[in-house]
């Protein structure tokens, strides 16, 4: 019998038919985060490739044992594509039943991924029923990103990372479509892997840009180091990396949270 894991209500399970959705929501939400532009200086010319590569990233987390990917459902806004960034709206579906809503009315309006490398007996619990590798994504050709802004954050972020993110569960990421905003939704996404973490006895940890670092802390996060990391040719301004850590709650899974 599986462990027992807090109750979902608004969310659950990713599953790989939600990866086109998925794709749309990252970017969406993931376009507002400093690390964004970053990474990817040429997103405007190239959304379809930054669609693509969410979806890659969040089909190896469906697929890995140790990770989990969960995404928050509501009800579909016929106007979402007016948050969306210009580049976007030039690949967004034209119909609601392109844009994966369900057959309650419900659609993907966030996610979230964490890594359950610490937590042993969760490893496979969380895998998918369509669990069948997908074809490679012939839109995935990475034209949106400039390498040498990786490695810049690569180098940037090693030893903080060895140092804050050892021994910790740790959140990967966590994005929500900006037509959804200011409902709850990420707050709920964190809460429940939290919750799972306290059930578990597994301090969490996390490493943030601003916007992600804010809502860490509102759950309990304390930071530990503020990394800044140089700019460059495509994008002169320096940004910063918070790395938080968060310890068992003794009084049960987020209590008073």
């Amino acid at each position: 019998m599986a462990a027992a894991v807090p109750a979902f209500g608004r969310l659950r399970l990713a599953k790989l038919a939600d990866l086109r959705r998925i794709g749309l929501v990252a970017a969406a939400g993931f376009y507002h985060s400093t690390f964004f532009p970053y990474a990817r200086p040429f997103f405007a010319d190239y959304p379809t490739d930054t669609a693509a590569s969410y979806r890659a990233e969040y089909q190896e987390g469906i697929l890995d044992p140790k990770k989990l990917v969960l995404v928050a459902l509501d009800d579909y806004k016929e106007n979402e594509i007016d948050s969306v960034y210009e580049a976007l709206k030039q690949i967004y579906p034209e119909s609601a039943s392109k844009a994966g809503v369900d057959e309650n009315g419900k659609v993907i309006v966030g996610i979230i991924s964490m890594s359950l490398e610490l937590d042993h007996k969760r490893h496979g619990q969380f895998l998918p029923e369509d669990a069948s590798q997908p074809p490679d994504d012939p839109e995935d050709r990475k034209r949106d990103s400039f390498p040498d802004a990786l490695k810049l954050v690569d180098r940037a972020l090693k030893g903080p990372e060895e140092k804050w993110l050892k021994g910790h569960m740790e959140i990967l990421s966590l994005g929500v479509h900006p037509a959804y905003w200011k409902i709850g939704h990420g707050h709920e996404l964190a809460k429940w892997c939290l919750a799972l973490a306290d059930m578990d006895k597994v301090p969490t940890c996390v490493s943030a840009s601003p916007m992600g670092a804010r809502l860490c802390k509102s759950l309990g996060f304390v930071e530990k180091e503020l990394v800044l990391i140089d700019g460059y040719e495509h994008y002169p301004e320096p940004i910063d990396i918070s790395f938080q850590q968060r310890s068992v709650s003794e009084a049960g899974p987020m209590a008073g949270l």
